[in-house]
């Protein structure tokens, strides 16, 4: 299999790309190594394009259980755990660092760029705050705040949740705070005072954030529910340590993630303009 991208767009762009993909299915029948097939596509590419063009492609093969990748130009492939990277993991190596030693440090450092590259988190909090919210007057958000306050209502997990149920609560009316604080700033500035909006935009990417800590809470209690009624029942040794690792998750969530919803809560209520007023000169 091949994956790629070719610089430019339009004509030009469908050339090279039928280039390169004219030249792998030549000599991927042809090639047993998959160094030696991006050796040739090296130079076919390097026969039609001009100083200003590029390819980058990662070649993988899948071969008796093992998955081999030869990467050109990609950054390093990320190996995600439930479709997250845990940059705090690299704290396990005991204060390693950015070495070599490991391969984590080059997953951490990678999966850090790429946030800088883009940015997209902070355009995807603007979204969230302007255009879901404000424009469709939070019809989303209040069904799935709707669903929360429901399972909150609701008596589950015989009791055992129910510290679990107080910290999602909180942090769900600490959210709903925090969006009222919005509310007030985009007030001013319909008022009279624009620069109030600013206010909202210093703070969307963190009021993102704290939704996202929010529901992720609400899903993991719900699957502790699930697994305490299994546990109440008979299972294998196996399924005993599986649910009892999802009350555990739920839990530890619970207490270490959703107070933090609490502390953005009165950094929004502190926010001032005073970065939004420097000049040009002080950065």
């Amino acid at each position: 299999m091949i994956i790629g991208d070719v610089r430019g767009k339009g004509l030009d762009a469908v050339r090279l790309a039928s280039i390169v993909l004219g030249s792998y299915r030549h000599v991927a029948f042809e090639r047993a190594d998959l160094r030696a097939i991006v050796a040739d596509l090296d130079r076919a590419v390097a026969r039609s394009v001009g100083d200003e063009d590029f390819v980058t492609a990662a070649l993988i093969e899948e071969r008796g259980g093992t998955l081999t990748i030869v990467n050109c130009g990609h950054p390093a492939p990320l190996l995600l755990r439930r479709g997250r990277l845990g940059h705090e993991a690299l704290q396990t190596f005991g204060g390693s660092g950015f070495l070599q030693d490991y391969p984590l440090e080059q997953y951490v450092r990678d999966s850090k760029i790429d946030t800088l590259y883009e940015g997209t988190t902070a355009i995807q909090s603007l979204d969230l705050v302007f255009r879901k919210i404000v424009k469709d007057q939070g019809k989303a958000l209040l069904v799935v705040a709707g669903e929360i306050q429901q399972f909150l209502e609701a008596e589950g997990g015989n009791g055992q949740l129910k510290l679990e149920r107080v910290a999602l609560g909180k942090a769900l009316t600490e959210a709903q705070q925090i969006l009222g604080i919005f509310t007030g700033w985009l007030g001013e500035a319909q008022g009279g005072d624009p620069e109030a909006v600013y206010k909202v935009g210093l703070n969307s990417r963190r009021f993102l954030l704290a939704l996202g800590d929010i529901v992720v809470g609400w899903l993991l209690q719900r699957q502790a529910e699930v697994a305490l009624k299994a546990l109440a029942g008979e299972v294998s040794a196996a399924d005993k340590s599986f649910y009892e690792g999802k009350v555990a998750a739920a839990k530890f969530f619970a207490h270490e993630i959703l107070p933090r919803v609490g502390a953005d809560r009165r950094i929004v209520e502190s926010t001032t303009l005073d970065a939004m007023q420097l000049s040009e000169d002080a950065f």
